[in-house]
């Protein structure tokens, strides 16, 4: 590690170099290769300018995926809440949409049963009416009776 070179000593060559960050402490993967000074597998001597650019260039990218992954969770937790909230809403009108049906239903069985007894009540009426005319004859027959004799 005092080189920061890390060999494949099995298949006899280089596999990456890390760097161990400053903010987090935590290993990172540099993406060049080393430059062999002496054909000694366990020295490296690489450049510093390529090191460094590459160490700023994952300092600069990190932030900005941590800031997209972040953005792409938030979104998808936002959405998730949003379409919890939708379903409640849509289950409550669905509900109400369930009662007024029942209601206007209800209300319809109401109106169809006044217009029978309409009809009902009618014939009744008119059988009350044909009733008292009879009686009506019956009393002037009765009347016609008394008064011829």
């Amino acid at each position: 590690m005092e080189t920061q070179c890390v060999w494949d000593y099995a298949g006899d060559n280089y596999m990456h170099t890390l760097i161990q960050s400053k903010t987090d402490g935590k290993l990172v993967e540099l993406n060049f290769h080393c430059i062999y000074t002496d054909g000694n597998y366990g020295s490296c001597e690489c450049c510093g300018d390529a090191i460094l650019n590459e160490y700023n260039e994952l300092l600069t990218s990190q932030p900005d995926k941590q800031r997209m992954s972040t953005k792409r969770k938030l979104k998808k937790e936002i959405s998730e809440v949003v379409q919890k909230a939708v379903n409640v809403k849509v289950q409550k009108w669905q509900a109400k949409l369930n009662k007024s049906v029942k209601e206007k239903k209800f209300i319809d069985d109401i109106y169809e049963n006044l217009m029978k007894n309409e009809e009902i009540w009618k014939s009744k009426i008119l059988e009350v009416g044909e009733r008292e005319k009879k009686v009506l004859r019956l009393k002037d027959e009765k009347i016609y009776k008394l008064e011829t004799q």
